[in-house]
């Protein structure tokens, strides 16, 4: 049979010696070929049988063979490079996964818009890792027996298989495929640039963003009017794939981790999606590449070893390496008009980022900006938001702190790119009726401390995560704002609010649901059906009963409804299998439940004080209840008193503000608040 010579393996030894000619292929060899068609694993070691021939004066000539090997192994054939490629898809897939554990909270909610697409794609990194380390060594052993026999790999009849290996990186058609992906990103890119970047970024970063795309546009033009070479071709594939892991990693970390901006799953996968199906695609290329590379390599050696061996009177003559005359036969395909236009197009495409960038950075201060305070309480000014060839008082970021409106400043409905809202302490009374045209992209709204009564149902309509309106006079929250979908965390406390819609069940994905110190004086058994909180706060209200669906929220983890009239505690509270923190202070409890034993391991603080049940002696019949009591008790909580009715000691002086615990007895979180 005949198998052909990989599109980017070296031809093997020409024996060209007067002295010396190859005579046959070793059996293993030729079985090796057999089996791997058959689907069958193969050896560890390919060889060659060469003959030595002595010349004599009487013509005679004695044989001796020795072998041509090579041994194939993890370190020699995939190597700290390969590894490397395989750590690359581990933290993209592992990133991914993260990604999926923040969106779905911490993997229970699947039902948020779009989360499969993430999911997805951090699947297919996984998989992909999988696969290349299950063949990695068929791969080995399919290059190294090119290099070694001459033999070309047959792919049998089908054209769909025939024409996608060509595309592969020692295919013909690659640089088709190199110069499509290439130009798709360029796409993709620009439109993140205009409708994300400039809308999330301050211009300092977006002015760098944009010079980096332009240099590597530039670099990339120039590398097609190069002679295509393995060299060349190797390293455009490994700065592409820099440039895509820019793309995706540096805006989201500057956005949620440096700004605390929230990026929407929507946001998310446009960022990342494109870039990240290209980086996979050049991966795979890259370790088939460093592994072609080494098998022949090892080829090599091995060969210069045994012509040494074998005392031969001439140097040995290989053949023109196979990579390079793949590599100009990938340029030749592709004809050289289509070539000049790349060339062109990413030249315009640079020059085009460089002088955005030249104007931004010259005309950004080219407007005033009003009221003063509202522009110096702008975290995030993106002026070119929406136009980019005229500057705005735009802003990502707002957080305005003891202000003197009554109202939102009509400025205010001129940021268009506004994300993050916070406006606090002050006198704010009103919010405009057409709220969700006003402010439609915040995602983040902080109306704390204010003297809001009502609020417009509108603020329901926009994909709002976040909503705080503590500290204020409200007596009513519209059912628009309980039944958002989009909704992770409700924060109502210090209000005079009497009742939660029963709308609230249609909220799946609110995370944390914050009530304390409002109105609240019975509520519906059912009320949380559906939902899956992590953190229900209802203390300092007037309940006198649990609502029974609370008992029925398996991923509860922090429950207070201390400062109540509660005098039962039901059985089902042995369900809540997640339960870490539950406080009980202030109410009327007397006993309880011999199912809170089942929370044993989970259970690390409840709070007890001032009920019936810490000094009637219940306890002491209940050992086992006693016991959990006693190791909370050991950690601050159980039966003591802490600093304030609604602080937990527990949360003093971490470095981070506690409203609860912003009092004078507990030394405004002993220090974290600024009183």
């Amino acid at each position: 049979m005949t198998t052909s010579l990989p599109n980017h393996t070296m031809n093997p030894l020409q024996e060209t010696a007067e002295d010396t000619t190859i005579i046959e292929e070793d059996t293993t060899t030729k079985q090796s070929i057999a089996q791997e068609e058959e689907g069958v694993t193969l050896p560890k070691k390919l060889s060659l049988q060469v003959e030595k021939k002595k010349g004599k004066k009487t013509g005679e000539r004695n044989r001796t063979y020795t072998n041509i090997s090579a041994d194939i192994s993890f370190r020699t054939h995939v190597g700290l490079q390969g590894v490397l490629v395989l750590l690359s898809m581990f933290i993209i897939a592992g990133w991914f996964g993260y990604l999926t554990y923040e969106y779905t909270s911490w993997f229970v909610k699947f039902n948020r818009e779009f989360i499969w697409i993430v999911m997805l794609l951090g699947i297919f990194y996984f998989l992909a890792l999988i696969w290349l380390i299950k063949t990695w060594h068929k791969i080995a052993d399919d290059y190294t027996r090119r290099a070694t026999v001459r033999e070309r790999s047959k792919s049998g009849g089908n054209k769909l298989l025939k024409w996608y290996t060509s595309t592969f990186i020692n295919g013909p058609y690659f640089l088709w495929k190199l110069y499509i992906i290439e130009f798709c990103e360029s796409i993709n890119q620009l439109v993140n640039f205009f409708t994300v970047y400039l809308c999330s970024l301050p211009i300092e970063l977006t002015a760098g963003f944009g010079i980096a795309l332009a240099v590597d546009s530039f670099f990339r033009g120039r590398g097609v009017l190069e002679k295509n070479t393995p060299v060349r071709r190797d390293r455009q594939i490994k700065l592409d794939i820099f440039v895509d892991f820019l793309c995706v990693a540096l805006p989201i970390i500057v956005m949620y981790f440096g700004y605390g901006v929230p990026i929407s799953v929507g946001d998310m996968i446009q960022i990342t999606f494109v870039p990240s199906v290209s980086i996979l695609m050049k991966l795979r290329s890259i370790f088939r590449e460093i592994i072609r590379v080494k098998s022949v390599q090892m080829v090599e050696k091995e060969q210069s070893f045994n012509a040494k061996k074998i005392n031969r009177h001439r140097k040995s003559i290989f053949a023109l390496d196979e990579t390079i005359k793949m590599a100009r036969k990938q340029q030749r395909i592709i004809p050289y008009k289509v070539r000049l236009g790349f060339v062109i197009y990413n030249v315009l495409y640079g020059m085009f980022l460089v002088a955005i960038v030249i104007f931004h950075l010259a005309v950004q201060n080219d407007v005033q900006c009003e009221p003063e305070l509202l522009w110096k309480s702008c975290k995030v000014k993106v002026q070119f938001c929406g136009d980019m060839f005229k500057p705005t008082c735009d802003c990502v970021v707002l957080d305005v702190k003891k202000h003197n409106w009554t109202v939102l400043p009509k400025e205010m409905n001129e940021m268009t790119g506004l994300k993050v809202m916070k406006v606090n302490d002050g006198p704010l009374e009103k919010l405009p009726d057409t709220f969700n045209t006003d402010f439609s992209k915040v995602v983040f709204l902080d109306l704390s401390y204010n003297a809001l009564s009502n609020i417009p149902k509108s603020i329901g309509d926009i994909k709002i995560n976040t909503l705080k309106l503590a500290n204020n006079k409200l007596i009513e929250i519209p059912k628009s704002i309980w039944g958002n979908t989009y909704t992770v965390h409700l924060e109502f406390d210090n209000n005079n609010i009497s009742s939660i819609s029963d709308s609230v069940q249609k909220a799946t994905i609110l995370n944390r649901l914050f009530m304390t110190n409002n109105s609240l004086i019975d509520l519906p058994d059912n009320i949380f059906d559906n939902l899956k909180l992590y953190s229900l706060f209802l203390d300092g209200n007037k309940l006198k009963s649990i609502p029974q669906s609370v008992f029925s929220i398996t991923t509860l983890r922090n429950f207070r409804i201390s400062n109540n009239y509660v005098s039962d505690i039901p059985k089902d509270i042995g369900n809540l299998l997640e339960l870490d923190d539950i406080d009980l202070r202030n109410n009327s409890i007397v006993s309880l439940p011999e199912n809170i034993e089942k929370l044993k391991t989970t259970l690390k603080y409840i709070y007890l004080h001032n009920n019936p049940i810490c000094t009637n002696g219940w306890l002491d019949t209940k050992k086992n209840i006693k016991e959990i009591i006693g190791d909370s008790t050991d950690a601050g909580a159980g039966c003591k008193a802490q600093c304030s009715i609604y602080c937990q000691n527990r949360l003093l002086g971490n470095n981070y503000c506690a409203a609860e615990c912003n009092v004078e007895t507990c030394e405004f979180d002993k220090g974290d608040c600024s009183q």
